[in-house]
């Protein structure tokens, strides 16, 4: 059995790996660990706007963009060239020195998403057919006995069903 003392133990190598975080039209940027989202540099060189931010809570937007863009989000949005500020929660000290939460911006968050989706969230154009078709392409959790009881009834119909709402 090895000795492992805090001298022979070597950090996992991801642990090191940090991220961009910048503010829209607002100068400087923040850097965090990439797996915890910890502000990783000094107090005196973070940016103004980023005064009381204390930890980036990058699991909630893992969490935001994995349930609504699916394969789509590991693809293209699962680790950005630098993370706008508005995409995270973060835990901030108040003024009172308490650590509060402070959510997204969902405004910000619907213009990712309806750009993922091609849509146009100025033009007012969505529709009711559209978010369904949005809705069913996103729908993952059906079981195999699900799928295979939606493709029987696809195949004899759906109003085949007696009036008691068994089958035959």
């Amino acid at each position: 059995m090895t000795d492992q003392t805090s001298s022979n133990v070597v950090a996992h190598p991801a642990s090191e790996r940090t991220a961009l975080v910048h503010k829209t039209d607002h100068e400087g940027v923040l850097i965090i660990n990439a797996l915890d989202g910890r502000i990783t540099m000094p107090l005196m060189d973070r940016p103004e706007w980023a005064d009381g931010y204390a930890v980036a809570l990058l699991s909630e937007r893992h969490g935001f963009y994995a349930t609504r863009l699916g394969a789509q989000y590991a693809d293209e949005h699962k680790f950005p060239e630098a993370f706008n500020v508005a995409d995270l929660a973060w835990l901030v000290v108040n003024e009172d020195q308490d650590l509060v939460e402070i959510d997204a911006d969902s405004e910000y968050r619907m213009d990712v998403l309806a750009d993922a989706f091609g849509m146009d969230r100025e033009a007012g154009a969505i529709t009711g057919k559209d978010l369904t078709e949005i809705e069913l392409s996103l729908d993952r959790t059906r079981t195999e006995g699900e799928v295979a009881a939606l493709e029987t009834a696809q195949e004899h119909g759906f109003g085949s069903a007696t009036k008691d709402g068994t089958n035959g």
